[in-house]
């Protein structure tokens, strides 16, 4: 004989206060503050914002460059220190996801020595990132490594290039070939390329190799993760000037050029810079055309091939900025598949980012976003983007103030976050309810919903993120329970 004791039907049942209206037969999870709400995705709207200014040293800073370390979640930023012309590293935390607050670490000097053409890259495979320079005319590069809020360096490398003036130093990481490229001026006479590669703190060179006879200026690299190489965008001085781009595909710390030189903008091109859109798999240029009124200036690049076959066609100009714009920096927003530009107003010296959707062989600008206050005038700019924060930092030498300085610039985007966990799920409606009801009755653990439809009798169910029941689990996987008919389940025991 089996004795049933207490209420058992209102005991299988739940009474709680409503939180959003609700249907009957919708699954149902409980809230952190008691009250209880359907199954379902909740999408938050956030708006595009940026930060206030924020200084990384009290000096003027030159030569801003800067770089995402992913191992720890900061932003470093290298520099040429004005008060003592020596270069400093200085790492940077931004608040949060979506947040617009940036603080720094103390700087740290790279060396005791006046350096010039600083440049910094991260490393994805050793969590260690390099900075390349120039010393007494000479290039150098360092190791360095993040505890903290703080950078601990090893020792200097032997030269990639001396007894001569190397100058215009940019750099960028390989992946996968995990180098370093590094593109310079020799003097007045050559512009090369070098692969450098870390081991523990030291880093070691390969051979150079000249892409240009001429003193070549303005250079800019991207890496591309599809074809697995480098694109090189400079000004070429002995072209007039020109904007040029050509191809570096690595094999170890041995590069190969692409044979040909593409030319993508046949007139006086300063200040360019150059990123990957993985979303488009294209490249985009953004550069201050002194050809038409020093407007600020997009082009985009579509790469094919590899080694000295590698080769490059190119879409429309397309101008961000129907002013005179220069120090040109960009960074690609892979949270909303966006390229961030950004700028100085030449007339005033404001920064300004332009926001820019690549589509095909053409990109669409929003209308640009003034991120300095007025009176602030900015050179040396470089921007990054932060994929732990989902922000795009923009840092400059900030010639008002005499310091060097950051904005965190936020671009519009939404996320989805269902309420569904692996625990919170307690049952069905029993019935249709409204925001703020009191005493909603809740189908719960052992008793019969029959507000479903379409069920298979025999068949076990799962509750999914969106509010659906299915024969298979999701992620989380929250089993529902039985049903005992098309129009009944019976919620999991």
């Amino acid at each position: 004989m089996v004795r049933s004791i207490g209420n058992v039907q209102k005991d299988a049942k739940i009474r709680a206060t409503v939180s959003e209206n609700m249907s009957a037969g919708d699954p149902v999870v409980v809230n952190s503050d008691g009250t209880v709400t359907s199954v379902q995705i909740f999408t938050n709207t956030i708006t595009e914002a940026f930060g206030s200014e924020t200084n990384f040293t009290s000096d003027t800073a030159y030569y801003v460059s800067s770089a995402f370390d992913s191992a720890n979640n900061k932003i470093v930023i290298a520099y040429q220190d004005s008060d003592d012309n020596k270069g400093y590293c200085v790492v940077g935390t931004v608040s949060g996801v979506n947040s617009t607050s940036i603080t720094f670490g103390t700087p740290v000097a790279i060396s005791t020595s006046t350096l010039t053409w600083t440049s910094v890259s991260f490393d994805t495979n050793s969590g260690k990132f390099a900075v390349f320079y120039t010393r007494s005319g000479d290039g150098y590069g360092k190791v360095g490594t993040i505890s903290g809020t703080s950078i601990s360096f090893g020792s200097e490398s032997a030269t990639f290039w001396s007894a001569s003036s190397v100058s215009n130093t940019a750099s960028v990481f390989d992946p996968s070939e995990n180098v370093f490229v590094v593109a310079h001026t020799k003097g007045s006479d050559s512009a090369n390329v070098i692969a450098a590669s870390i081991s523990g703190t030291s880093l070691s060179f390969g051979s150079t190799s000249q892409f240009d006879s001429n003193a070549c200026q303005d250079m800019a690299l991207a890496y591309n993760p599809d074809n697995q190489n480098v694109m090189l965008v400079y000004r070429d001085t002995g072209t007039s000037n020109y904007g040029k781009a050509l191809t570096c595909t690595q094999d170890g710390t041995s590069i190969t050029r692409s044979s040909n030189q593409y030319v993508y903008n046949s007139g006086y091109t300063r200040r360019q810079s150059v990123v990957y859109d993985t979303s488009a798999n294209k490249f985009l240029i953004s550069y201050e055309d002194l050809g038409n009124s020093n407007k600020g200036t997009s082009v985009v690049a579509t790469a094919s091939g590899s080694g000295t076959s590698a080769s490059f066609s190119f879409g429309s100009e397309t101008v961000f900025a129907d002013y005179s714009s220069t120090y040109v920096s960009s960074a690609f927003d892979s949270n909303v598949n966006k390229c961030v530009v950004f700028y100085e107003e030449n007339s005033t010296g404001r920064g300004y980012v332009a926001v820019g959707t690549v589509s095909g062989t053409s990109v669409t600008f929003d209308t640009p976003v003034q991120i300095t206050v007025d009176g602030t005038s900015i050179f040396y700019t470089s921007a990054v983007f932060d994929s732990n924060s989902n922000v795009v930092v923009c840092s400059f030498g900030d010639f008002t103030d005499t310091a060097g300085t950051s904005v965190v610039f936020r671009n519009a985007s939404s996320e989805s976050n269902p309420n569904l966990t692996s625990e919170n799920f307690i049952g069905f409606a029993s019935g249709d309810y409204t925001d703020g009801d009191v005493g909603a009755i809740i189908n719960s653990t052992c008793s019969i919903d029959n507000n479903q439809s379409s069920l298979t009798a025999g068949q076990k169910y799962y509750v999914r993120t969106n509010g659906t029941l299915n024969l298979s689990a999701g992620s989380p996987s929250v089993e529902a329970g039985t049903a005992i008919s098309s129009t009944e389940i019976l919620v999991k025991g």
